[in-house]
């Protein structure tokens, strides 16, 4: 659309040319700016954001907060994945969506449940999404969407890992069936909507298998990893 306005925030020179190209091909309107934006404060904010962030950075001191984002951060010391998701909700306009493409390592574990806790009590995370493994060039790996907007009483947790085609050993998304999931209302085989309390009553776990396939187990005498890790 003519009126539509894009923006980017890259650290890579070649990835910013990349961009560029493709979107003069487009003719919009854009701007690209060559930034780590872990350290800058997000004062825009957008319809839309998309965020493909890099695995595996580990945080430093020099992460930028912003004063009045809708979250904030909390330094796990081990990886980086909540700041950059931070980036990506705090850039939301008020009916805006934000869409992350993550690894599984943001969604358990006790250093970053004090994040999953903010957007889960704040009503930010509307879905999780299980992408199929294998469609990322650099890993093998299962990888996720997560998906924030405001005011979300439940999240729709999908599993979308069937949700491919294979050809010559190389495997590709098929984007039909992942929306056909994610337009689906009612819960089915790969769709499971939670309220809120009942990821509270999980300890904000956001594994996707946690809610979606066999819920048939019994644990005895269970206690929260707090409880029992240093």
């Amino acid at each position: 659309k003519p009126n539509l306005r894009y923006v980017g925030y890259e650290i890579n020179p070649v990835a910013i040319l990349l961009s560029k190209l493709r979107l003069e091909l487009l003719n919009v309107n854009y701007c690209i700016k060559e930034e780590n934006v872990l350290s800058i404060e997000m004062n825009e904010q957008f319809d839309l954001v998309f965020s493909e962030y890099p695995w595996g950075v580990r945080p430093n001191d020099q992460i930028v907060s912003e004063k009045n984002g809708y979250v904030e951060y909390y330094n796990s010391k081990s990886k980086a994945d909540w700041a950059f998701i931070n980036k990506a909700i705090n850039s939301l306009k008020e009916n805006g969506k934000a869409i992350v493409l993550s690894s599984g390592a943001a969604l358990f574990g006790l250093p970053d449940r004090q994040s999953r806790e903010q957007v889960v009590n704040k009503k930010l995370l509307e879905s999780i999404i299980t992408l199929p493994s294998g469609i990322l060039p650099w890993t093998s790996v299962n990888s996720y969407l997560l998906i924030f907007s405001h005011d979300n009483d439940k999240v729709k947790f999908i599993d979308a890992s069937h949700c491919f085609e294979q050809k010559n050993k190389v495997k590709s998304l098929d984007v039909n069936d992942v929306l056909k999931l994610m337009n689906t209302v009612e819960d089915t085989e790969y769709i499971k909507h939670v309220a809120n309390d009942i990821i509270e009553r999980n300890d904000f776990n956001l594994n996707v298998s946690n809610y979606i396939g066999d819920s048939d187990v019994e644990l005895i005498n269970p206690h929260k990893l707090e409880e029992v890790a240093d």
